[in-house]
């Protein structure tokens, strides 16, 4: 999900890697070190490139592979053993690519890969309905995927993790989302990608009880 990267990118600068505020004021900028899609060797502590739509998500289908082939293969089966998570969006999911690879995923029977599915119904042009109406609960269950389905909620969603790791299958968790969500653009392709108005910014930042001075760290 590239465009969730002002959180990694945040993140990376509280962890203490190198990172300035001036390069956190500079995402989606030409040359800076914070780009819209996370890119190796770009930006420190960024370990791979997400790339086009889709390729995250088959590259996280190539960890969980690794996983299992590493299991199998050592004789102390606790030195490799780990799960694979991915967020993905609707546009990852209209890409030909993550299909292939997902059904491979179905058909080596990844149980340790767990999807989290950012699924808030709008794409940057506009609802998805316009090109993108598929049963993804049949589409997943057709490539030999566990399904479940929940509401954006910590608890929810950690139930559902908990239930994904007892799944014999990999697992799609489909999370229901509004794009937005407290903006005053929420639910509309406008705030896909779009920069917040003083005005936007200031209401939302009072809404979640943050600071409103800017680039403030509280």
């Amino acid at each position: 999900a590239g465009h969730g990267s002002a959180l990694l990118y945040a993140t990376l600068f509280m962890a203490g890697y190198d990172l300035e505020l001036d390069d956190l004021k500079k995402f989606r900028q030409i040359n800076s070190k914070t780009p819209g899609h996370p890119e190796y060797k770009t930006t420190p502590g960024v370990d791979m490139s997400t790339g086009l739509l889709g390729e995250g998500i088959s590259n996280a289908v190539g960890f969980a592979i690794a996983e299992r082939y590493y299991n199998n293969t050592i004789t102390n089966k606790d030195m490799i053993n780990y799960y694979t998570y991915v967020m993905c969006g609707d546009g990852d999911l209209m890409e030909g690519v993550s299909y292939e690879a997902l059904s491979l995923a179905g058909t080596l029977n990844l149980n340790k890969l767990i999807i989290l599915y950012d699924s808030n119904s709008v794409t940057l042009d506009g609802s998805t309905d316009i090109t993108f109406n598929e049963d993804i609960h049949l589409r997943f269950k057709s490539i030999g995927f566990n399904y479940i389905k929940t509401n954006n909620n910590i608890d929810d969603i950690d139930n559902a993790i908990k239930e994904a790791k007892n799944s014999n299958k990999p697992t799609l968790i489909e999370v229901k989302t509004i794009i937005g969500e407290g903006s005053l653009l929420e639910g509309t392709n406008k705030i896909h990608g779009g920069i917040l108005t003083e005005e936007d910014t200031y209401q939302l930042k009072e809404k979640l009880n943050l600071s409103t001075i800017p680039f403030d760290i509280d």
